[in-house]
């Protein structure tokens, strides 16, 4: 049996019930029964193998699930590249919304997975094992994003069997 990392992830994030205690947000406490449930009050998890799609477009993976539409119900590109433009900025992240997946990096990707959390409007964001597979530039600058998200008010649940690493980032 393992120390339940995986499972608090998926109670966090409404995929399993809890089966004791309970789960508070702020001072309310909640309950999450479904995955949407966890997403409409800003929980997301970004997992070390990101759940992303290779053929698709920047902007696409980050809206995939939640995509914006014109009032005909028609799927408004122009609106999806001008969020995704305004998410990737405030993570400095200088991707192109119109670039597909599969041709950017392990640490890119990370970043369109961040950007993804961010378009749901994130409260809180579950970092499991998210620096396993980034070079060391790459970490650096994974963890100039958690500073960003943390600066802007989000909570940060950082899973990590590196204490170098939890000691950089926990405050």
């Amino acid at each position: 049996m393992g120390p339940g990392k995986s499972t608090l992830v998926k109670v966090m994030t409404g995929i399993y019930q809890p089966t004791a205690g309970k789960v508070w947000l702020d001072t309310e406490e909640i309950n999450l029964v479904t995955p949407d449930d966890a997403r409409k009050l800003g929980i997301t998890a970004i997992h070390q193998e990101t759940v992303l799609f290779d053929e698709l477009s920047v902007a696409e993976n980050i809206f995939a699930g939640h995509l914006i539409l014109h009032p005909s119900g028609r799927l408004n590109w122009k609106k999806m590249e001008q969020e995704s433009v305004r998410i990737l900025n405030e993570i400095d992240a200088p991707l192109a919304p119109k670039t597909i997946l599969k041709e950017l990096s392990i640490g890119q990707r990370h970043m369109v997975a961040i950007a993804r959390a961010l378009s749901f409007d994130a409260r809180v964001v579950i970092l499991d094992e998210p620096t396993a597979a980034l070079s060391h530039r790459e970490i650096d600058d994974f963890y100039k994003i958690v500073r960003k998200l943390k600066d802007k008010g989000c909570a940060i649940l950082f899973i990590s069997h590196k204490f170098d690493e939890i000691f950089t980032i926990a405050d």
